[in-house]
């Protein structure tokens, strides 16, 4: 019974942290937004979802690399990931993910204008 609970929570973080990414990745391609941004749109979502943002490492890269999106040209690839362990955000005893994180999906969307 602890392991269904266990794992629907980590289901149910991992869906709020998407929605994260896709809205940091949206804020991300905007012109003049930077990484900053990025970030405290990503922690309003996490926020939103009852989950600490404090406990989030959040990646952000252009074109493959670590840099501020603000450096992002038309055309170039802008990606937002999330990390979060599962420590921070489970309901119980953690005894089936222990020492794990909740990833979410590397999302990547390409700057337009």
């Amino acid at each position: 019974m602890l392991g269904i609970f266990e794992m629907g929570r980590a289901f149910t973080v991992k869906k709020a942290m998407s929605a994260a990414v896709r809205q940091g990745c949206r804020t991300g391609l905007l012109p003049n937004k930077s990484s900053d941004d990025v970030i405290a749109d990503v922690r309003q979502v996490l926020t939103n979802a009852g989950i600490d943002p404090g406990q989030a490492t959040i990646t952000i890269q252009v074109n493959g690399v670590t840099a501020d999106a603000k450096t992002a040209k038309p055309g170039d690839q802008v990606s937002v990931q999330v990390s979060i362990p599962f420590s921070a955000v489970n309901w119980v005893t953690p005894l089936f993910l222990q020492g794990r994180s909740v990833d979410s999906e590397t999302l990547i969307m390409v700057r337009q204008a």
